[in-house]
């Protein structure tokens, strides 16, 4: 798609300043024409500069081009309401009339399965916009109707596994811990494709609200690797026994252990193509952390298994919001910068040449920094009668000051060759 900020969408009509308007709609312009050639942007302004509705509008224009495919905005657990209320602000005010009707999600989506049921959802219903909380897709697998779907297929191509999913549709209420899975509830899920089990639910009056186990999932469950589950399955109990509770119980901490490594495969695993991820205080990914782990991409000469994060090629473009980019030290900036590499590249090159923008950044910000400590080492030597304004004579000046004006030549120099670079 070509970005641009679509002339339905007018900053100028919510309750502002027209000269913060002004300055908000320029930036949401340039943020979108930057987007046709960077693969993602910082935008970082102090708390209070409409960082937010710039955001929208971006996201807004992405919708208006996208129809099908969903914008996702990743925020802070703390502000997550917040942002569902600010796009129904966003819309009623900075929308034209008779611009099409844009969805947001209600609530924010708080864990991957129900992220991944927005995804698959038809076009007519489908959110233009999915507001999700930053531990989302890091939250351990909770969802009953995915862990039976990955259990089920830990068991196909098994042989001798019939005794083993009778035990299963046995005891399933209590191993899932979800009172609906009845005896005869499991046993008709386990026989069944889980594209089926809406129907199935809906055979016993259950209603899942949405397509129980969604199809990127089902897509992903014969790419993905369950031996350790499978180990679990097999410790399960046949009959009823005095000790059967206590049974249960390991049966399923174990299957849980084993569902806590299946989960995150799953996500590797998911292919889905959507065209913004919006990043709300995305200072938090300067370090290596979960949050940071999920922009992992595969790389063509590296172990694609061991890269790959949950986010990984899943966008076309990133645009990540902070009001502490100056806290922010030189290598930090560059980590930040660095989850851009998530994004879904159209060819190896374009990879190749951002990280070479990388590294020539972090040359021009580390030579800034010896720069600055130059100067600050000749500046400790002055002396409080030194002029350091041009004398007639050059050569008359002490070496300290000489020492002093080239340093301070040199940091001016290399810091407008970062700063360029920066921009």
């Amino acid at each position: 798609m070509t970005w641009k900020l679509d002339l339905r969408v007018d900053l100028g009509l919510s309750n502002i300043a027209a000269d913060v308007a002004a300055r908000q709609q320029q930036t949401a312009a340039e943020l979108c024409r930057r987007l046709n050639d960077q693969p993602g942007l910082v935008l970082a302004d102090e708390v209070g500069m409409g960082k937010t509705f710039v955001a929208l509008a971006v996201a807004a224009s992405a919708a208006l081009a996208e129809h099908e495919a969903p914008v996702v905005v990743m925020v802070p657990t703390g502000v997550a309401e917040k942002w569902v209320k600010e796009w129904a602000v966003f819309t009623e005010r900075c929308l034209a009339p008779g611009t099409p009707t844009l969805r947001v999600t209600e609530t924010p989506v708080r864990n991957g399965t129900d992220f991944l049921r927005l995804l698959d959802d038809p076009p007519d219903r489908r959110r233009h916009l999915i507001v999700v909380t930053h531990g989302a897709l890091s939250a351990r697998l909770g969802d009953p109707w995915v862990q039976l779907a990955l259990v089920r297929q830990a068991l196909l191509h098994q042989r001798g596994t019939e005794p083993y999913r009778q035990a299963l549709a046995r005891w399933g209420a209590k191993l899932f811990r979800y009172p609906n899975f009845t005896h005869a509830v499991v046993t008709d899920l386990l026989a069944a494709q889980p594209k089926h089990w809406r129907r199935i639910a809906a055979k016993y009056g259950l209603d899942p609200g949405d397509d129980p186990v969604p199809q990127p999932i089902v897509d992903a469950l014969n790419r993905i690797e369950l031996e350790a589950l499978r180990e679990a399955i097999w410790e399960i109990p046949f009959r009823q026994s005095a000790g059967l509770d206590r049974r249960l119980k390991a049966t399923r901490k174990a299957i849980v252990d084993a569902l806590k490594d299946a989960w995150p495969e799953v996500l590797r695993r998911v292919n889905v193509r959507l065209p913004l991820l919006i990043l709300d205080e995305a200072h938090h990914v300067k370090n290596d952390n979960q949050l940071a782990r999920l922009f992992a991409n595969p790389d063509a000469e590296a172990d694609a298994e061991a890269l790959a994060g949950a986010l990984g090629g899943m966008f076309d473009r990133m645009l990540f919001l902070t009001a502490t980019p100056f806290q922010l030290g030189h290598g930090e900036l560059l980590r930040v910068l660095e989850r851009f590499e998530g994004v879904r590249w159209e060819a190896p090159l374009d990879r190749g040449r951002f990280r070479g923008q990388l590294a020539h950044l972090r040359a021009a910000l580390g030579t800034t920094q010896a720069a600055a400590l130059r100067l600050e080492r000749a500046w400790g030597r002055l002396e409080v009668s030194d002029d350091l304004g041009p004398p007639p004579d050059e050569v008359e000046a002490p070496d300290r000051v000489r020492s002093a004006r080239a340093a301070v030549d040199q940091l001016r120099e290399a810091m407008e060759a970062a700063e360029n670079l920066l921009r």
